[in-house]
């Protein structure tokens, strides 16, 4: 099974509770064994289900993990698929395009993570010297998702089977990682009588709990990671408790059962509690003979509502809660990258589709800005549904029509109008 975004893979085929400590290695003699039945015991209860088989654990150094890791990304992303990746990050001015982003991540995820649960070999990993009462929640956390695993499948998920929808996989990673902090609030919680429930809603406040997280690494990552490695855990655990306020454990097992199928179910639970709100599906043509001779396709993906709203509000700092509304009325999209084999140059097609036409204008007139500001030019053609101008030769256009804007960055100026009329023969549907 192959993935685009490594971001999110290692998230979903680990399941990590990244913490930043700054730890010594655990001993691998320290036995664990009693402290993982009794905390069995102990999830087992909170969470309102009986293990159906004993976990098996272990323990990694710092360096294990990070050997671990490297395994798990060349196993399952091919290089091409990675530096595609890293194109369109870079063409989106997600990240510098200077940034190894294969060693910054595997460097990232050993510095953040404290334990992990791999679903593949069924097994618990911890890592690091951690304090016994830290020790206990990371267990509590990591159980849980062996949990989901024995009664879903985590295999069998439908996100792990679609290619190219890292929204959908995000999405994904949030039910689980929420389920696993609620019931991780809840092991903490017990002495008070109270559960996760009770606790606010924490997505407002994403921005102070990127300045708490821990490690010289994180500190100096790009926004675009902190943010997407916070979303899980913390969107997640509001989802859950939305959830459990609507319906108890029954309702989250429903949801393992039926996955949110979007961030933007994870963002607003009442699109996926109250009235369904599935995504559109966007399926784009082939634009390479379009382009012209030599560009040819790399990729695929979708952004989702969590990610354009973090788009837009990029350059103000990343997403607090406020940014959410930025996006507001996302309904699908799908972005393609192309590159031309003798130069590099990188071409960029993205389409989204709205909720409603108002919404669609909000993003056309966010959007237009952004460009101008991204190149730092002013538009040669502009109008109430399109913009156009050139930068370094290259095209810049996004138009709206109706609940659709389209983006084009990056196409060689011969090349608009064929891209332009090819790419609005898209395909719209929505699945259930």
């Amino acid at each position: 099974m192959r993935k685009s975004c490594i971001l999110i893979l290692i998230g979903l085929f680990l399941f990590p509770l990244c913490l930043g400590a700054e730890v010594a290695d655990i001993k691998k003699e320290v036995p664990l064994t009693n402290l993982l039945e009794e905390i069995t015991l102990v999830v087992s209860k909170a969470r309102g289900l009986s293990f159906k088989a004993p976990v098996k654990h272990g323990v990694k150094t710092k360096t294990e993990l990070r050997d671990y890791l490297q395994k798990l990304l060349r196993e399952e992303v091919p290089q091409e698929k990675l530096r595609a990746y890293q194109k369109a990050l870079v063409k989106f001015g997600l990240i510098p395009a200077d940034l190894d982003l294969e060693s910054f991540l595997l460097e990232l995820y050993t510095e953040q993570v404290a334990g992990f649960y791999d679903w593949r070999t069924k097994s618990l990993y911890l890592i690091g010297d951690t304090p016994a009462e830290l020790l206990k929640i990371i267990v509590a956390h990591e159980l849980t998702h062996a949990l989901q695993d024995q009664y879903v499948g985590i295999e069998n998920l439908p996100s792990i089977k679609e290619k190219n929808n890292d929204d959908r996989l995000l999405a994904t990673q949030a039910l689980l990682e929420g389920d696993a902090m609620s019931v991780m609030v809840d092991y903490v919680l017990i002495p008070t009588g109270q559960d996760s429930t009770a606790l606010p809603d924490l997505s407002p406040f994403i921005r102070d709990f990127v300045g708490l997280m821990g490690g010289q690494l994180m500190a100096k990552a790009p926004p675009y990671f902190q943010y997407n490695m916070l979303f899980p855990y913390l969107n997640g655990l509001t989802f859950i408790q939305q959830l459990r306020q609507s319906g108890g454990w029954a309702m989250v097992d429903r949801a393992l059962k039926e996955p949110p199928m979007s961030t933007e179910q994870v963002l607003h639970p009442e699109k996926y509690l109250v009235q369904m709100d599935p995504p559109t599906f966007v399926s784009l043509p082939s634009l390479s003979r379009g382009l012209g001779p030599g560009w040819v396709y790399l990729d695929k993906n979708a952004l989702g509502e969590f990610n354009t709203a973090f788009l837009l509000q990029s350059a103000a700092g990343g997403p607090g809660g406020e940014s959410q509304e930025l996006a507001r009325g996302w309904d699908g999209d799908l972005y393609q990258v192309y590159e031309e084999q003798s130069s590099g140059k990188v071409a960029l097609v993205w389409f989204t589709t709205w909720d409603s036409p108002k919404d669609a204008q909000k993003f056309f007139k966010d959007y237009s800005a952004l460009l101008v500001k991204k190149y730092g030019v002013r538009a040669t053609a502009s109008e109430a549904q399109h913009l156009l101008f050139y930068h370094q030769g290259e095209a810049i256009y996004i138009e709206w029509r109706g609940l659709d804007v389209l983006v084009l960055e990056g196409v060689p100026q011969g090349s608009l109008d064929p891209v332009r009329n090819s790419a609005w023969q898209v395909t719209k549907t929505e699945r259930p």
